[in-house]
């Protein structure tokens, strides 16, 4: 089994033939309890990696129904197992086990993959050299004092959190910077004729 986390998308990428050992490294967005025809109750919770959902059913015999049981939305968790697709049900999942992701690997899921850690990077360069080059210097600390504050948590939210886009494979972690960065290039040629 890989020790890198597999993302929804490619494990749905599959062909039904197909079983992958692997972990998955995933934001919990919902937990449903549901019962089947003969009242046994399971839950269904949905998980989501940036990539793509994915709806891990636990049923009440399962060794983590109980931990399962327990997670809320915006928990963090891997799920370690064989997974596969099957053309009923979609993606699932055999012979797993689920926990909490720690502080670090929780870091490496929000960052998102590589090409979208880059394309934040320079976004966000962009959007320093910006704040640096406006000449009043109380505005320029003012815009200093918000990127120290909130910059981290703006480089990984979504531009919008209800729309299509917000959920949309790798555009969701940089579509803040994506949407603020030709506002900050406009504000910073408006702010350069020092009206002030």
């Amino acid at each position: 089994m890989s020790t890198v986390p597999a993302t929804i998308e490619n494990l749905k990428q599959q062909t039904i033939a197909d079983r992958a050992s692997a972990s998955l490294h995933a934001q919990v967005d919902g937990v449903a309890p549901k019962q089947t025809k003969e009242q046994k109750p399971y839950l269904e919770i949905l998980l989501r990696d940036g990539t793509a959902g994915f709806l891990l059913r636990v049923w009440s015999d399962h060794p983590s129904y109980e931990f399962s049981s327990q997670l809320r939305a915006g928990d963090f968790v891997e799920v370690r197992g064989d997974f596969f697709v099957s053309p009923s049900f979609g993606l699932e999942a055999r012979c797993w086990t689920i926990r909490f992701l720690t502080a670090a690997e929780k870091s490496d899921l929000l960052a998102g993959p590589v090409i979208v850690q880059e394309k934040q990077r320079s976004d966000y360069s962009t959007i320093e050299s910006f704040t640096a080059s406006i000449g009043d210097p109380r505005l320029r600390a003012l815009c200093v004092a918000f990127l120290h504050e909130f910059g981290d948590r703006m480089r990984r939210a979504a531009g919008a959190r209800n729309y299509h886009h917000a959920r949309h494979r790798h555009y969701a972690a940089i579509l803040s910077l994506r949407h603020s960065l030709p506002c900050a290039g406009s504000k910073a040629d408006f702010l350069d004729h020092s009206w002030l």
